[in-house]
This record gives structure tokens, sequence and C-alpha cells, in this order.
């Protein structure tokens, strides 16, 4: 080889290894930036371990935690929005602290797909059936029985609902524009109209106060009322400030009262304190282009937890030091909705609609996060 051809390969390599090391140099820039953003956020991210995850026999909707720590699922059988297609019977599910399957409760005929579901005192369940419009009842005994009730406004979609101090039940008329109010003793019910016209009134809770608060679906709203033993309340209306464009779905509340709330597709969990009559809006689906919000749950420690029901995601809030944890599902399809829960161990319960074939319930075990 020539001193001149030799003196240019040589150069060559070297010119080559330059660009390579400015690449990498480039790319670990990148990665750096990224960590420190997610840093700056203080948002961590973890991948499922240590989930378990037991099959439903048909795909299940919302959960409910009993003083036992067992675990109550809704099967309709359906992605309900706000019920499925066609009338059937399906499935009330009950569940061990471990996700051990104890009973799987056939409704019987002229029932239909029940949607969220609440545990009484005495272990009864009381549930909603949108499709055909009633407020049901399952006697949970050695011999379970069970009894529906007709909603007086037809096609109203009963949804969530939520005992009061005295034990009434208070659910959202999703089609109706309506709050139901139905006496479990004398099984009365009544209605009352909300303020706002088509506001698809969706999730419903008590705060510690007695109070009840709901959300409006469509109209970026949540709303309060003091409940009567009559039935006959009175509204009033708050605009969520979020210029986002939330879509609120379910709500609860603290034990200082604070209200929190899901606000679906803008991504955020927002929070209202009545007492100074303050809006904070927590975005917690940074670094996603699509994202829903709806389950919402407090544990004992005060953190605000959540799901994420299109990129299959859990995680919480922590108010204290602004933390935000999650954690990615197994199955990217599981689509957590509407089902989430705390039991008092601080174990998340996750209801996974598309979870697997039928449908699963998942346990999150306390510390994963």
């Amino acid at each position: 080889m020539r001193t001149n051809d030799f003196l240019e390969t040589s150069r060559s390599s070297v010119v080559s290894m330059v660009k390579a090391v400015k690449l990498c140099l480039s790319i670990l820039a990148i990665i750096g930036t990224i960590a420190l953003a997610w840093t700056f956020l203080d948002i961590g991210q973890a991948y499922a371990s240590g989930i378990i995850e037991t099959s439903t026999l048909t795909n299940p909707w919302a959960i409910a935690i009993d003083k036992s720590n067992n675990i109550w699922v809704a099967e309709p059988g359906c992605d309900a929005e706000p019920s499925c297609s066609s009338a059937f019977p399906s499935y009330i599910g009950e569940y061990n602290n471990s996700d051990v399957l104890l009973n799987n409760y056939l409704e019987p005929s002229g029932y239909s797909s029940p949607v969220f579901l609440i545990v009484n005192s005495k272990g009864n369940i009381w549930f909603t059936e949108p499709k055909t419009n009633a407020i049901g009842r399952l006697i949970h005994s050695a011999s379970p029985s069970w009894h529906q009730w007709t909603v007086p406004t037809p096609n109203a979609n009963p949804y969530d609902l939520v005992f009061d101090n005295n034990g009434n039940i208070w659910f959202t008329e999703y089609s109706a524009n309506k709050i139901g109010f139905f006496n479990t003793i004398t099984h009365k019910f009544v209605e009352t109209t909300v303020p706002t016209s088509s506001s698809q009134p969706y999730g419903i809770t008590k705060a510690p106060n007695g109070d009840i608060w709901f959300v409006e679906n469509t109209q970026q709203q949540i709303a309060t009322f003091t409940p009567t033993t009559n039935g006959t309340v009175k509204i009033t209306e708050h605009v969520i400030n979020n210029p986002g464009g939330p879509t609120p779905h379910l709500i609860t509340a603290d034990s200082a009262g604070n209200i929190w709330y899901s606000e679906g597709f803008s991504g955020d969990i927002g929070k209202y304190v009545p007492q100074s009559n303050t809006y904070t809006n927590i975005n917690v689906s940074v670094g996603f282009t699509q994202k829903h919000i709806s389950g919402i749950a407090v544990d004992t420690k005060g953190r605000i937890w959540f799901d994420d029901s299109l990129n299959a995601r859990i995680g919480y809030y922590d108010p204290t030091s602004g933390k935000i944890n999650t954690l990615t599902l197994n199955n990217l399809n599981a689509h957590p909705h509407n089902g989430l829960g705390i039991d008092s161990k601080g174990n998340a319960w996750v209801a996974e609609v598309f979870g697997g074939p039928t449908g699963s319930l998942a346990k999150i075990p306390a510390g994963t996060l």
C-alpha cells in the first residue's frame, strides 16, 4: 500500500470513530435529558411484578370491598358505557383477599348485567342494572336471594351508587340527567333533576361530613347536596377549573374532606377543597399521547390511586410529596377502567375488563409501588 493511501485510510478510520463517539454521546445526552425530566416531574414508572391475577367469568366492571376485605366484582360481560347492548343475566363474583374465587353468583332471569355495586354492614350487595333500569340486591347468605326494583324514569341508566349515613342509596341516572334516591327499607324512589341539562351524571361518593358529591361527565362539573331522609335535595354545581377539557368519571373524598375526581381524556386527576373553593389539577399522564383516567380511590395514607385504561397503567399521587408512581400491567389490553379499590391492608384491586378471554381481577400487593 502506498503511504498516501495508508494515511487516507487511517484518516477515514479516525473520522468514523469520532462520528461514532459523537453519536454515542448524543444518545447518552438524550437519555440523560429524559431521565432528568422525569426526575424533575417526580414521576416513577415500574412494571408489573408480583401482581396476582384471577380470571373472571365475564368481563368485570366495578368492584367493592367489604369489611372482611373480600372483593366483590360486578361482571356485566361487556364494556358498559353505560350499559350492555342487550339484556342478559350476568354474574357477581366474590373473591377473598388472596384473590381466590369464593363464589360466582348468577343473576336470575329478568336481571341484567350489574355495573356498579356496594356492600352494606350486613354483607348484602346492592347494585345497578342500566339495561333493565333497576336497582338490585343480593342477600349474601347460605341460601342467597335476589331482589330488584325498577327506577321510575324509563331508560334512566342507573349507574354509580353510594350509601348515606342512614343506609339509604343515592345513585346517578346517566341518561335521565337525574340523581336517584332509594330507601332500602320502604323501597321508595325519589328523583331530582340535575340543574345543568344533558350532564350525564357518572360517579358518586360520600364525604366525611355526610354530603354527597357526584360528577357531570359531559359538563366539566362536579356537584354536591346534603342528603335527606325523604329524598328531596338541592343540588349545587361547581365548574372544574381546567382548560384541558376534562371529562370527569369517578369521584372520592379523603379523610380531610377534600374531593378528588378522575378527569378522563385530559389525563388529570382533580382536587377540590370545599372550604376554600379551590381547584388543583394534577397531570398523571406525562409522556402519553392517549390517556384515559377513570378509576380513583384513596388509601389509608392519603395517597390518591388512579388507573389509565388506554395505557394499562395503575398508579398513585402522593399529595404530601407530590410524587407520582405508576405501574404498567402485564396485559397492555387489560383496560382497567372503573373497577379500582384499596383494601384496609393497602392492597390495590383492579378490574381488568379485557384481561384475558373473559377479564381478570388483579391484586397489586401493598408495597409493590
